[in-house]
């Protein structure tokens, strides 16, 4: 098994840094317990220029580009439009019956620009989470019931194949997915994270097929073997709490890393750079992001 580790990209100071996004030469993110979204400007060597940050003024699980411009949010209960230009907030659509008891916590768009994002419970209640999708013309639709804490997703290369993480299960789960109507099928476990290695948290997808997993408590990103379900490379991360992951930079070559910020006692951060954004080049490469078409 090969090994690295990752270096400092920026230090965002996020509480609960989640869902990276490549867009147009900058890192997204979003911060879900700061309750704002981060952009982390990059020049052309791959070192950041500086952070920008928008408050939301709610829990934000995820984003991800919107064809039209801007972005799409999935906030704490609803799916939500945003222009970063102006700072204006509308919403799109609300998962009917959504209790006040869970928030949206990650979130990609497929291939044809469906926004599929899940819930967990706020206080770790399991079951009580769903996995939705927001369609172009704004509809939701449900996908799974009974989930614990909604997490990981990514699609391969064609969008044929939907692989999908639920985190106290340990497993990414893989599902035939039809592109045409966005349905999943033909459920199957592909990976079983190990109790030693933390939890299975957000996840992205390179070029070759294998899966790249943020381990929260882990302190570091696995890849993992699609084929196989063997860990083929690990990635040693400064910070315990290892979120997600997501392949950016001009060559696409580059994995950046977001983590959180728990504290111990009340009293500082458990880890100096917790709640910062690592980056390195592990030598594939992933995919632009696709955009919400609605």
């Amino acid at each position: 098994m090969q090994s690295a580790k990752a270096d400092l990209f920026a230090r965002a100071d996020a509480k609960l840094g989640e869902g990276p996004v490549w867009i147009d030469g900058a890192l997204w993110y979003v911060d879900i317990l700061g309750e704002c979204i981060g952009r982390v400007r990059a020049g052309g060597d791959g070192k950041a220029l500086g952070i920008d940050h928008w408050s939301v003024g709610d829990m934000v699980g995820a984003l991800a580009p919107r064809r039209g411009g801007g972005l799409v949010l999935a906030l704490k209960d609803r799916f939500a439009a945003f222009d970063p230009e102006s700072g204006e907030i509308a919403e799109l659509a609300r998962p009917p019956g959504i209790g006040d008891n869970v928030r949206f916590n990650d979130g990609k768009c497929d291939p044809r620009g469906r926004f599929l994002a899940g819930t967990m419970g706020l206080k770790g209640e399991p079951e009580v989470g769903h996995l939705y999708s927001l369609g172009h013309d704004g509809s939701v639709r449900t996908l799974l019931d009974k989930v614990s804490c909604s997490n990981g997703l990514t699609w391969c290369r064609d969008g044929h194949i939907f692989y999908y993480i639920d985190t106290p299960t340990r497993r990414v789960r893989a599902f035939d997915y039809d592109i045409e109507t966005g349905a999943i099928s033909n459920e199957r476990a592909v990976v079983t994270i190990p109790e030693r290695l933390g939890m299975p948290d957000g996840m992205t997808i390179d070029q070759e097929g294998n899966l790249w997993i943020a381990h929260f408590g882990g302190s570091g990103v696995g890849c993992w073997g699609h084929t196989t379900g063997e860990l083929v490379e690990w990635i040693e991360v400064p910070a315990p709490h290892v979120t997600s992951c997501t392949f950016g930079g001009p060559g696409l070559d580059r994995l950046y890393i977001t983590t959180a910020n728990f504290k111990k006692g009340g009293e500082g951060p458990a880890v100096e750079g917790a709640g910062s954004i690592f980056v390195c080049t592990p030598g594939v490469r992933g995919y632009a992001p696709a955009s919400y078409a609605g």
